[in-house]
């Protein structure tokens, strides 16, 4: 090997390892700057719940670190997070905010919070709206998935469709006493902000990026990369529909773990077989249990039977736009390494890397 050649090599196992240590030193897999809001209004009060990436509050330490407790998330530190989301998501009758008070707080493994907040209500209420300032925490780019929906009510009439709030749109039309539940989007928005969330969460979501690279970088045909995708996404897509019917709910933190070994599984598989053949069957496997992964964030959402499907299917279509939209990146660059006798160290070096962080990721979710 010449001597360019081994500072190739040299260069790209600086940069795989470099990649791979700015997503471990983060630590988490979900970590996007999204959050997700559901309102439920009765006539004299409502109730959100909303979830948030305990990622997003790196911007106020005080309200994580007790070092009495070694770090651990205490009712104490869970309550002292909840009351810190009282300042940025508020309902607000005729222009002024309503009195809140913080019902619970939980953590929802991997790493994000849920919140329940009640919210007095005024029957003679006449403008109401429900507002995020979750941006004035984050940046702008943040956004939050909303949702209304009356309490009590059917699916028939209670059809509030998810709404994407932004910095620059952070409103929600809350009904009144008299009014039907109405989200001031027409259906078409509504799918489009489905897709979008989808979109964002594939694109965010490490462990599901890194799972299908760690099954591509090894090299192959064509047609075994093809297979490999189309198997993933076959797979993931039915129990995504599943799990979002609630045909089959397994618990949260099982699927979590099982991703974070799938990772595991395949890195090692790079390892010690020089040039594993016929993958296909490992990602429809393992596509089966991250769908449920991706079906998390739908069921936070509650969406009424006859929006979910439709729901579903345009948060799988930006799942899978994003998901064509990295391999159309990666594969070339794959196909172009593979041609290189370094190409084998490289293979080492990610895999190494991804054993690793995938292993802080199992520690993570059994602690």
């Amino acid at each position: 090997m010449t001597v360019i050649a081994h500072r190739r090599v040299r260069t790209s196992l600086v940069f795989a390892l470099t990649a791979a240590l700015a997503v471990l030193v983060p630590a988490y897999a979900h970590t996007g700057s999204m959050a997700f809001w559901k309102v439920t209004v009765d006539r004299q009060e409502a109730t959100s719940q909303i979830i948030v990436s305990l990622a997003d509050f790196g911007w106020t330490p005080d309200v994580l670190t007790t070092p009495e407790h070694g770090g651990a998330m205490t009712e104490q530190r869970r309550m002292a997070i909840g009351r810190e989301l009282l300042r940025y998501f508020h309902v607000i009758e005729n222009g002024r905010p309503v009195p809140a008070t913080l019902v619970s707080a939980r953590v929802l493994p991997p790493d994000a919070i849920e919140v329940v907040v009640r919210h007095s209500l005024s029957e003679a209420a006449g403008e109401r709206f429900a507002r995020s300032r979750f941006h004035e925490l984050t940046d702008d780019s943040h956004r939050v998935l909303a949702r209304v929906e009356r309490a009590g009510a059917t699916d028939a009439a209670s059809p509030g469709a998810p709404v994407m709030l932004t910095a620059t749109a952070a409103d929600l039309a809350l009904p009144t006493v008299d009014d039907a539940v109405s989200t001031g989007l027409a259906p078409a928005g509504s799918l489009r902000a489905m897709l979008l969330s989808g979109l964002e969460h594939i694109v965010t979501g490490y462990d599901h990026v890194l799972f299908l690279l760690c099954l591509l970088v090894p090299g192959g045909t064509w047609r075994s990369r093809v297979a490999i995708v189309t198997a993933f996404t076959a797979a993931h897509s039915v129990t995504l529909l599943l799990a979002a019917l609630h045909v089959v709910s397994p618990p949260a933190r099982v699927v979590e773990v099982a991703i974070a070994l799938s990772l595991i599984y395949v890195a090692l598989e790079n390892l010690l077989v020089e040039r594993p053949r016929a993958r296909w069957p490992l990602a429809f496997g393992f596509g089966l249990v991250h769908g449920f992964g991706f079906a998390g964030m739908l069921d936070v959402l509650g969406m009424p039977t006859a929006q979910l499907v439709s729901s579903v299917l345009a948060f799988n279509v930006g799942i899978e736009i994003g998901q064509l939209a990295i391999v159309a990146v990666a594969v070339p660059v794959i196909g172009w390494m593979a041609r290189h006798a370094w190409h084998h160290r490289i293979v080492q070096a990610t895999s190494i890397a991804v054993c690793a962080v995938a292993a802080v990721w199992v520690m993570e979710r059994l602690s």
